[in-house]
């Protein structure tokens, strides 16, 4: 059995270039990634630059973790609120290999403070953010 992770990357994609893109992505696929959620201006083309590296990796370099047993699962959620991406995470990401034993669940902030400091508050009251999510509904 394998551990896997489930991550939430949120930045603004637009100031990064495919290499520095790629070169993170590899760590992130290396490290055991299985489910990536990606939010912010320019999750469309992060999470599209990361099925490339994913095809590339198991094509020239050696497998990627989590296509060599199951499917890497990537979304992106541009239209919703960071709030709905962490929802999504926390509620929906769950990997499809069977070989997974268990995941870790990791938020990844890149460039904005302010978005760290909301993740951090809403994952340290869950049942609020539950509640508000469900009022939302």
């Amino acid at each position: 059995m394998r551990i896997g992770i489930t991550a939430l990357i949120a930045c603004d994609s637009d100031q990064f270039s495919v290499d520095e893109i790629s070169d993170f992505t590899k760590v992130l696929l290396e490290k055991g990634a299985v489910y990536l959620c990606f939010w912010g201006k320019g999750s469309e083309r992060f999470h599209d630059i990361v099925d490339e590296v994913e095809v590339e990796m198991e094509t020239f370099e050696k497998p990627c973790p989590a296509r060599h047993n199951g499917t890497l699962m990537t979304t992106w959620h541009e239209k919703e609120s960071l709030d709905e991406a962490l929802w999504f995470l926390l509620s929906c990401a769950w990997p499809l290999d069977n070989e997974i034993e268990s995941c870790s669940t990791v938020v990844i902030t890149i460039g904005n403070e302010s978005w760290a400091s909301s993740i951090a508050s809403r994952l340290e009251n869950m049942e609020q953010f539950r509640k508000e999510i469900s009022d939302a509904d």
